[in-house]
C-alpha cells in the first residue's frame, strides 16, 4: 500500500497555536524520530511573549516593537504610515498598551497584538522565514523522504499537495490579533515566490458558554466577523507592511478556515485533549495510507 506524504508548513501564532504544534512535533517525532530530520514538514512559532521557549528558539520569531516606540506612536502617529498607524488604530486605547513592548504578551487585545505584530523589529526577518520554509518543503521529493526517513528505496511513496497551516487561538491577543494579517501575508509570499499550496486556517474559537471570560467572546466575535467581511465577494483587503510594499487584494484569506471549538453536542471537552486532537487532524493530514 502507497504512503502519501503531504508537505506541511505550519505557522503557530501565540500560545495556544504553539501549543497545537508543539504536540504535533511530538507525534512526529515519535514516529519517524528526530523533527530535523523531517524533510516534509516545517515550523514556524510566532509570538510576543518572550516566555514561549519555541518563539524564542531557532523556529521561532519573537513579535515586539522597538523600545519607546509605543510613546513615540503616541507623540508622532504620522511618522507610522509605512505601517498604515493611522488608519486602523484607537490612540486612546494605545494610551493603556505596556510601553516595554509586550515582552510579556499581548494583554490578551488583538489591536495590541497586530500593533507587535506589524512594528516588530522582527518583520523581514520573519517575511523571509515564511518564504525560505514554504520554498523547502514545497521542493521536497520522494527520494528524499526515502533517504531521509529511512524508507525502502522500492517502497512506492508520493509527495501530496503543499498545504501551509497557521494555527491560533480566537481569544487571546496575540493569535487573534494577528491570524488574517498572516493569511495574507502567506498569501503575498507564496505569489512572490510562485509556490503552488493550499492556505489552511486552524482556528480555536471561545466555549459557547465562556460568559465568564468575556475578554474571550469579545475578540472571538471580532475575529469572525473580520473573516465574514473579507470571504465576501469583491471585499478589498489593504494593508501596509514594514520593509514591503503595500498589499491589496480581493483573496480570502485563507482557502479553508477551520473553525474548532472544545464544546459542542456532547458537551465539554478538556482543554489539553481539544489542543491534542487538533494536533491530530493536522498530523493525518500530513500522512496518508492510500
Amino acid at each position: 500500500m502507497p504512503t502519501t506524504f503531504n508537505p506541511v508548513f505550519v505557522i503557530a501564532l501565540g500560545g495556544t497555536g504553539t501549543e497545537v504544534a508543539r504536540r504535533l512535533r511530538e507525534r512526529l517525532e515519535w514516529r519517524y524520530g528526530d523533527i530535523s530530520q523531517i524533510p516534509f514538514v516545517e515550523f514556524l512559532f510566532v509570538d510576543t511573549d518572550h516566555n514561549n521557549p519555541d518563539a524564542s528558539g531557532p523556529d521561532g520569531i519573537l513579535i515586539n516593537p522597538p523600545e519607546n516606540q509605543i510613546d513615540r506612536m503616541l507623540t508622532h502617529p504620522e511618522e507610522f504610515d509605512h505601517i498604515g498607524l493611522k488608519d486602523w488604530i484607537d490612540m486612546d486605547a494605545l494610551k493603556r498598551a505596556d510601553k516595554g513592548g509586550f515582552e510579556g504578551g499581548a494583554q490578551g487585545i488583538r489591536m495590541f497584538g497586530r500593533l507587535a505584530f506589524l512594528s516588530s523589529q522582527s518583520f523581514q526577518h520573519m517575511w523571509n522565514q515564511i518564504a525560505h520554509k514554504a520554498k523547502r518543503v514545497n521542493a521536497v521529493t520522494d527520494t528524499q523522504i526515502k533517504d531521509d526517513l529511512g524508507i525502502d528505496q522500492e517502497a512506492e511513496v508520493r509527495v501530496g499537495p503543499t498545504r501551509v497551516y497557521v494555527i491560533s487561538s480566537s481569544c487571546g491577543g496575540t493569535g487573534a490579533g494577528t491570524f488574517i494579517d498572516v493569511g495574507y501575508i502567506v498569501h503575498e509570499i507564496l505569489g512572490q515566490e510562485g509556490i503552488q499550496a493550499e492556505r489552511l486556517g486552524v482556528l480555536a474559537i471561545a466555549r459557547q458558554d465562556a460568559t465568564s471570560e468575556r475578554q474571550f467572546t469579545r475578540n472571538t466575535a471580532a475575529v469572525l466577523s473580520e473573516l465574514d467581511y473579507y470571504n465576501r465577494s469583491g471585499v478589498v483587503y489593504e494593508a501596509k507592511y514594514a520593509q514591503q510594499l503595500p498589499s491589496r487584494t480581493r483573496a480570502a484569506c485563507y482557502e479553508f478556515c477551520y473553525l474548532v471549538s472544545p464544546s459542542g453536542p456532547g458537551g465539554e471537552v478538556g482543554f489539553s485533549e481539544f489542543l491534542g486532537s487538533i494536533a491530530e487532524y493536522v498530523y493525518v493530514d500530513v500522512v496518508a495510507q492510500t
